[in-house]
């Protein structure tokens, strides 16, 4: 927790550069020092203040123990997240009423290619079945990662689906003594493509591994102050 902590910017900055946000980190650390950059559209500068909020929620719930892995704890980070996106914010598209038509998440793929997402009815089938199986794997990293993995594919909310996942990922991971997932600047291809493979296949794995792959750097490196110089570039 004290690494994720220190390394706030870090990890502000990295998750809206993956969402193509055009803040630097030093941009990002005078913000969050109520300095406003110039230059930058009120979108952008919003979703930096939306992450940190987001993050204030995370240190909170682990330092006090109070973080659960469950669609409420999931909801409030989804209202925090997407609250200046979509009009109803932090509900589920099964339980909108903004969805009424019923119809999946459309994710463009590139290529032309889309992934149309489940229906209502079809979301709330894997919801509750899916997420008891996965609340209930032993191994915390296990057990993040699939849950990562498993609420980005489902696309359940209108914004904010993928970001939202992350959260809740590492908010397990680090009520059980394990640094959080650092996405870097460097990863966004490998990130991005990870994305497009699970969405094309529906295996879960495409995604999975690459969390892997990035939970292991970290535990490897075994950062004494959570700083990763590559989330500057």
């Amino acid at each position: 927790m004290y690494r994720y902590a220190a390394a706030r910017p870090n990890h502000i900055f990295a998750t809206a550069h993956l969402e193509g946000n055009t803040f630097t980190l030093p941009e990002v650390r005078s913000l969050l020092e109520n300095e406003i950059p110039p230059g930058h559209r009120e979108e952008e500068i919003q979703q930096i203040i939306d992450l940190d909020d987001a993050s204030t929620r995370l240190i909170d719930r682990v330092s006090t123990g109070t973080f659960r892995l469950d669609l409420e704890e999931s909801n409030a980070y989804n209202l925090l997240l997407s609250q200046h996106v979509v009009i109803v914010p932090g509900v589920p598209r099964y339980l909108s009423k903004v969805n009424q038509d019923g119809r999946g998440a459309v994710v463009t793929l590139g290529n032309g290619d889309h992934y149309i997402g489940y229906t209502k009815d079809e979301m709330r089938q894997a919801i509750e079945w899916m997420l008891p199986r996965i609340t209930s794997i032993d191994d915390p990293v296990e057990r993040a990662i699939n849950y990562a993995a498993f609420m980005s594919y489902a696309q359940v909310y209108m914004d904010g689906n993928k970001r939202t996942a992350r959260y809740m990922m590492d908010g397990v991971l680090m009520s059980h003594g394990y640094d959080c997932v650092l996405i870097r600047a460097s990863d966004k291809d490998a990130y991005n493509e990870a994305l497009r493979g699970m969405f094309r296949s529906g295996n879960l794995a495409c995604y999975a591994d690459f969390l892997y792959a990035v939970c292991d750097r970290a535990y490897r490196k075994n950062s004494d102050n959570g700083e990763d110089l590559d989330a500057r570039n």
